[in-house]
C-alpha cells in the first residue's frame, strides 16, 4: 500500500509540474463529514455519522482555472443495523484521501468563487468495528484497503481564508463480503465542508 501511496503523490507532483502555473498556494485544511454508507441489501438499514478530515492542499491556477491536489487524513464510516434492530454495528475507517480536484475559478486573488470535481483515491490505515450492540454479520478483515470515489462542489476564498463544500459519491463497494454476506455492498457517499488557510 505505501508503494501504491507513494506512485500517486509522485505522479501528483507530474502533473502539478506540469499543469503551467501561474499561481501557486498552499496550506492545511480542517473539515467536517457527513458519512452515510448504503446497501443492496433490504434487510439492513444504515445511520449518517459526523467525522473529521485534517491535511494540507496545493493549489496550481492560472486563466481561471486550476489544479487542486491534497492530501488528508479522513475518518469515515457510518451504522449498520438490521431491520429488527437486534444488531448494530459503527463502522469506523481511518484513510489516507487523495483528491484530485480540477476547478474554474471567476473573480480576485483575494476574493473569488470555485466550482471544481475530480477523483479520489482513498488508502485505508485502520478499521474498527464496535460490535457492543448485538451481534456481529460484517468483519473488519472484508473491508477493502484501496477504494475509489468521486468529489464535486464550489467553495469561496476570501484573503488567507478558502473554504469548500463537497459531495462525494463512492464508486466501488468498500465492502468485499464473505460467509453469509458473499453478496452484500456497501458504498460509502458523503458530505463534506472543509476550512483551509493559505500559506502562500
Amino acid at each position: 500500500m505505501k508503494r501504491k501511496l507513494f506512485l500517486v503523490i509522485f505522479a501528483l507532483s507530474i502533473a502539478s509540474l506540469s499543469f503551467g502555473q501561474k499561481m501557486f498556494t498552499f496550506g492545511p485544511k480542517v473539515g467536517i463529514i457527513q458519512n452515510d454508507l448504503t446497501t443492496n441489501w433490504d434487510t439492513i438499514k444504515t445511520a449518517a455519522k459526523t467525522n473529521l478530515e485534517i491535511g494540507a492542499f496545493m493549489r496550481f491556477s492560472g486563466a481561471g482555472i486550476y489544479f487542486q491536489p491534497e492530501l488528508l487524513y479522513v475518518t469515515k464510516g457510518g451504522v449498520i443495523q438490521n431491520s429488527s434492530m437486534t444488531v448494530k454495528q459503527e463502522v469506523a475507517i481511518q484513510a489516507i484521501d487523495v483528491p484530485l480536484m480540477f476547478g474554474l475559478k471567476i473573480g480576485a486573488k483575494s476574493f473569488n468563487l470555485r466550482f471544481h470535481g475530480g477523483p479520489v483515491c482513498s488508502f485505508t490505515v485502520n478499521k474498527t468495528i464496535d460490535t457492543s450492540h448485538g451481534d456481529s454479520f460484517i468483519k473488519e478483515e472484508d473491508f477493502n484497503d484501496i477504494n475509489y470515489s468521486a468529489q464535486v462542489g464550489a467553495g469561496i476564498d476570501v484573503l488567507f481564508l478558502s473554504l469548500d463544500v463537497r459531495y462525494e459519491y463512492g464508486i466501488n463497494s468498500i465492502y468485499k463480503g464473505s460467509g453469509i454476506t458473499n453478496n452484500m455492498s456497501l458504498n460509502q457517499n458523503n458530505y463534506n465542508i472543509s476550512l483551509a488557510f493559505k500559506l502562500l
